[in-house]
């Protein structure tokens, strides 16, 4: 079933309003009156502007929270109860767009994607040749004061400027540059053969400084409601259908805290829609509703069958040290993709592909996380990117960036951060190794990027290497994958290198 609004009636939706008007004052003052106290590396700890905040803020602080504390004591229980009744998700349509009726579809023979004014666009239309690309990122779009903490402030700006940049290359570089055809596909056919039995070419990748023309866009953390509206906003000039504000809020899942983080932006119709919370988690991650999001979208139709498509995307348990924790959501994911497929799929429809995406917080090759490399979940879903557990391609990077390091004047600019990824000496300084031990934050987050020549040449082989970004397609459907990148078009923006992978349909 698909939600269109966040509670079953307006009366709810009104109250909730009323909740978040009488907590955003004291909101506003957590987040953005703390800010002189929680300096980002790119700031100066001894700007003037700086330190007279600093001596000015205080007081404002103890002032607007003193005035505002009653009401927004009132806002948070309303919100609580009213959190009982609300949808784990919302859709949003681009409002001029009318998508046709499924008669309209089938008569016309009609394509999925269509433009946001209602109208067919051949310029639009690939779904004939059955090409697809679809990328997934993760944003750090927390609120201020967390944002800071992980050496991102202004998330503000950054939401806005992030949509932008992912809508720009939309409209003016999706014809003149990123350009995959030259590379060559690899066939990824399912008919019980071995890795060494299927076809031996190898796909194209690269690491780009835009963003390719996108079909579909999978996000994680973007937590922060009004920041994530900024963003869905500008993201709704290219993507007429967009899942947001997805998560179960409850005392048990979240603590009535931050939901899922996760977004998905389609320019095909979504057909179906769920999300189901992970229920083991963790550390910090008990304030957040951590969970799965599972999609269905409709790539074609005709007058006997409509071709569909799966996509799931997730956020996995950060810093689990020497706990089980993402294996047991693992096990989840697989039992929850299996269910929504059975529930989903009609008898008409022809399945062209099934994707799994997201942040996944492990990586193949580091030691602490060869559990999770060894999970079955690999046995249902190819890693383009992976040899064996243990061993990734040697074209891979990492796309976890060293938080300290964020605001160096090499990796300020697409092309800068581009650069350093291509050499394993920079890249070691900028993207976590893949030789983590504990899992901890402090060892992920804290440790510093090492000086001396001799000990970074001998680290070559798993330099910058952490690779906790994935996109993933199911076995059994087969697919020709044309191109994987890592894309630094939002360097500055997040703390992450967004993947994309570009594939065609055998069916």
């Amino acid at each position: 079933m698909l939600y269109k609004t966040a509670f079953p009636i307006s009366l709810l939706q009104y109250l909730f309003y009323i909740s978040e008007v009488a907590l955003y004052p004291v909101v506003w003052t957590v987040n953005q009156l703390t800010s002189p106290f929680l300096i980002s590396t790119k700031e100066d700890h001894w700007d003037l502007e700086i330190i007279i905040k600093k001596l000015l803020y205080p007081p404002l602080i103890i002032l607007f929270l003193s005035i505002f504390g009653i009401p927004a004591i009132f806002g948070v229980v309303l919100r609580c109860l009213l959190h009982l009744f609300r949808r784990p998700y919302v859709l949003s349509v681009e409002k001029s767009f009318h998508p046709p009726s499924i008669n309209e579809r089938r008569a016309s023979i009609s394509v999925g994607r269509l433009h946001p004014d209602g109208r067919r666009n051949s310029l639009l239309s690939k779904s004939l040749s059955k090409t697809f690309t679809i990328s997934s990122a993760n944003l750090c779009l927390l609120p201020e004061l967390l944002s800071r903490i992980n050496n991102l402030p202004n998330t503000g700006h950054r939401s806005w400027m992030i949509g932008e940049r992912i809508v720009i290359d939309q409209f003016f570089f999706k014809n003149s540059m990123n350009s995959i055809q030259s590379f060559s596909p690899i066939s990824r056919k399912n008919s019980g053969t071995s890795r060494s039995e299927k076809t031996a070419v190898e796909p194209g990748h690269n690491i780009l400084t835009h963003f390719p023309k996108l079909d579909f866009l999978c996000l994680q953390e973007t937590w922060d409601r009004d920041y994530s509206h900024k963003l869905m906003s500008e993201l709704h000039k290219v993507f007429p259908w967009i899942l947001y504000d997805v998560g179960k809020t409850n005392l048990l899942t979240n603590r009535f805290m931050l939901n899922s983080g996760l977004m998905l932006a389609s320019k095909y119709e979504i057909l179906d829609a769920d999300f189901h919370p992970y229920t083991d988690s963790f550390s910090q991650c008990i304030y957040s509703s951590k969970g799965l999001l599972m999609t269905k979208v409709l790539l074609s139709s005709t007058e006997h069958h409509d071709e569909v498509g799966y996509i799931f995307t997730t956020h996995l348990q950060a810093y689990q040290g020497m706990e089980d924790i993402i294996q047991k959501q693992l096990d989840e994911i697989l039992s929850w993709t299996k269910k929504f497929r059975e529930e989903s799929l009609k008898s008409e429809d022809i399945v062209i592909f099934d994707v799994l995406c997201g942040d996944f917080n492990f990586d193949n090759i580091s030691p602490i996380d060869e559990p999770c490399t060894r999970h079955k979940l690999f046995d249902v879903y190819e890693d383009l990117c992976r040899i064996s557990p243990g061993q990734d391609q040697d074209w891979t990077i990492g796309t976890e960036m060293r938080q300290m390091c964020l605001w160096e004047n090499q990796i300020s600019s697409p092309e800068g951060l581009k650069e350093a990824l291509e050499d394993p000496i920079l890249r070691h300084r900028y993207v976590v190794d893949g030789n983590i031990k504990d899992g901890t934050m402090r060892e992920i987050c804290k440790t510093k990027p090492l000086d001396d020549e001799d000990v970074r040449t001998k680290l070559i082989d798993v330099s910058g290497k952490r690779r906790i970004d994935y996109i993933l397609y199911r076995k059994d459907t087969p697919l020709t994958v044309q191109n994987f990148s890592f894309v630094t078009r939002l360097a500055t923006l997040t703390d992450h290198i967004p993947v994309t992978m570009t594939f065609s349909s055998q069916q």
